[in-house]
């Protein structure tokens, strides 16, 4: 969809989006609402359509010329009454195209773009797994890098990950059972819940990790991996572990990165904290 790639080469994810548009005092775009109106077998709202050109950088020109590709789609223009029967040797390029079947194909475009950015369909092998114990109900599970935890910044409007105080992190966060999976969930005081995840869902190397919205983008899903030394944390479907470079430090950016068993900063603790 093409309003899906104007977002991509933006650099912008759907949680700046939602604080960019909701900072101006116009027409906000919710990152949860953006990503189901993208999901709809319909075009996107006008207001939508505007607001998310100007927000990725386009100007006044930009705007209408998106707009008028709006209108064109979801208003075609009225055919002259069809001619009779073409024979069977009519190019398909000279049929009609209906205003339903416009609109059916620009939501199956949009489904499948947004499918693909946030999981993939190949069947994965799953890594030899022992699950880490469960929280008693006066604790909640949580990872560790070293002795340092996961944490936003709370002046970082972005949600991305790094290694803080454990004392110090950032929503509140537990790993939690999601079928034969994990996620690492949190309580936002301003977003409320939601998940940790690789932003826009994408499959490279480096990719930071951050919290937003659970089932939206993000790939939010995790598989555990038991080595020796501590647990390898895998998004789904991945042939990559979640970590830092090198050795665990404090402020250090949490990345998806290539597996390695030995490298100290992909290999998780897991500790029981006690739930306030």
């Amino acid at each position: 969809m093409a309003l899906r790639r104007l977002r991509e080469r933006s650099g912008l994810t759907f949680k700046e989006i939602e604080r960019r548009t909701s900072a101006t005092g116009g027409y906000a775009l919710p990152a949860s609402t953006l990503a189901t109106a993208l999901h709809r077998h319909n075009a996107p709202r006008r207001e939508m359509v505007a607001e998310l050109v100007r927000v990725c950088g386009g100007g006044p020109e930009d705007v209408a010329r998106w707009l008028a590709t709006r209108e064109r789609l979801v208003h075609p223009m009225t055919s002259e009454p069809e001619a009779p029967a073409a024979p069977p040797e009519t190019p398909p390029s000279t049929r009609r195209i209906s205003s339903r079947t416009v609109a059916a194909t620009l939501a199956s475009v949009a489904v499948a773009a947004i499918t693909g950015a946030a999981y993939f369909t190949r069947p994965a092998e799953a890594p030899s797994e022992t699950p880490p114990p469960a929280a008693g109900p006066s604790a909640t599970t949580v990872l560790k890098l070293g002795d340092l935890c996961l944490s936003e910044r709370r002046n970082d409007r972005s949600g991305r990950i790094y290694l803080t105080d454990c004392a110090k992190s950032f929503p509140p966060r537990a790993l939690t059972r999601h079928g034969t999976l994990w996620r690492i969930t949190t309580v936002h005081p301003q977003f409320g819940p939601g998940c940790m995840g690789v932003v826009d869902g994408s499959a490279e190397p480096g990719t930071p990790l951050s919290d937003d919205t659970c089932d939206r983008i993000q790939t939010d899903r995790f598989t555990m991996r038991r080595t020796p030394r501590g647990h390898q944390l895998l998004p789904e479907n991945r042939d990559l572990c979640v970590g830092v470079k090198g050795t665990p430090t404090l402020n250090a950016p949490v990345l998806q990165l290539p597996c390695d068993p030995n490298a100290p900063g992909q290999l998780f603790n897991i500790a029981e904290t006690p739930t306030e």
